[in-house]
């Protein structure tokens, strides 16, 4: 929380803030139990009285925050974090959520000047999220479990406001709905996972996560949740997995090649090894933004040949990324560009 004029965390919306997190929880949780993965989920820190809630006092107006008038997100990300970095402590060490009042109550394209939804990996454990707490408005949040999923088929409209893709006066529980899924889309990027756009309607790292309402019906449409690489990331993750090697902090040492064979294929090539067993290999796209491929890995020292499907161009080359995870929860992402004639 940034707003300069906050002093005091009410109990109200610290409830907010534990019923907002708890449903994100669940579909982490639920969606990786689905798919036969054992697991608790991510958890929170606790103390007597629950989740560990910090109230952090900017020093500046929300507008410095924001980048009024401009709304930059890159800009707004870099003026928060710094701000809240003694706070947070070892950003390699935890994940971190924060919620920040730098919104702006203005007119807006969508949802409300100012409005942020970002996150970045760091390390095995460590993480960052940044949301606008627009998301805890009042009519947005529920005090129970049951309440907020009540909420996210509440068609009351929100006067003014449109939440993206929908029309000017959204109805209440689509905002709810988005911002659900845009934590729990950025929580999957602190916790390593990128994009995947191939099932986009239904993958919560593509645009799926707009779509979180068919998880809270019986209506047997497609779930929202995580693609089989994804899971697999989440589950080399430290938070998700209790039997990872927690005294193993080195990555592995990954080598990509990126190989064109006749008739105009594809291939990356992955060289690996680490001192203890590599997991998975997850390929991405990057001109394209989404994941193509993965491999699930059970030996300290692998090669992978994987076949890249209908890569895209930009300028006449091709980006991909492999990001290779190991049985202690670390990352190593490498990335090769290849001009194809």
């Amino acid at each position: 929380m940034m707003d300069s004029e906050m002093t005091v965390l009410s109990a109200e919306l610290f409830r907010f803030i534990l019923g907002f997190m708890e449903i994100v929880s669940e579909v982490f949780r639920d969606d990786l139990r689905r798919k036969r993965y054992r697991t608790d989920g991510f958890r929170f820190d606790r103390d007597k009285d629950g989740a560990i809630v910090h109230l952090i006092r900017g020093e500046q107006q929300a507008d410095y925050y924001n980048d009024s008038p401009t709304y930059n997100d890159l800009t707004q990300w870099g003026r928060v974090i710094p701000a809240v970095r003694e706070e947070m402590g070892d950003r390699n060490k935890q994940v971190v959520v924060i919620f920040s009042e730098t919104y702006g109550h203005g007119p807006a394209e969508h949802v409300w000047p100012g409005a942020i939804a970002r996150g970045a990996y760091y390390a095995a454990e460590g993480g960052t999220t940044l949301y606008s707490a627009h998301l805890l408005k009042d009519e947005f949040c529920g005090l129970t479990l049951e309440e907020q999923r009540r909420i996210l088929f509440d068609r009351t409209p929100v006067v003014g406001r449109k939440a993206i893709g929908q029309p000017v006066n959204s109805p209440r529980g689509k905002f709810a709905e988005h911002g659900i899924g845009a934590v729990a889309h950025e929580l999957g990027h602190a916790f390593g996972l990128p994009h995947d756009f191939r099932r986009d309607d239904q993958f919560v790292m593509g645009n799926g996560f707009r779509n979180l309402r068919r998880n809270f019906t019986n209506s047997g449409g497609r779930r929202v949740g995580f693609s089989a690489e994804n899971a697999s990331l989440l589950m080399a993750n430290r938070h998700f997995n209790s039997t990872l090697d927690v005294t193993d902090n080195v990555p592995p040492e990954v080598e990509l090649k990126l190989i064109v064979e006749q008739p105009r294929e594809l291939y990356a090539v992955v060289s690996a090894s680490d001192k203890s067993k590599l997991r998975t290999a997850v390929f991405s796209d990057l001109v394209a933004g989404t994941i193509v491929g993965g491999e699930k890995l059970n030996d300290a020292e692998v090669t992978v040949r994987k076949k890249i499907p209908q890569a895209k161009l930009k300028d006449g080359s091709v980006v991909i990324r492999v990001i290779v995870s190991d049985s202690g929860g670390n990352q190593t992402r490498v990335e090769k560009t290849l001009k194809v004639e």
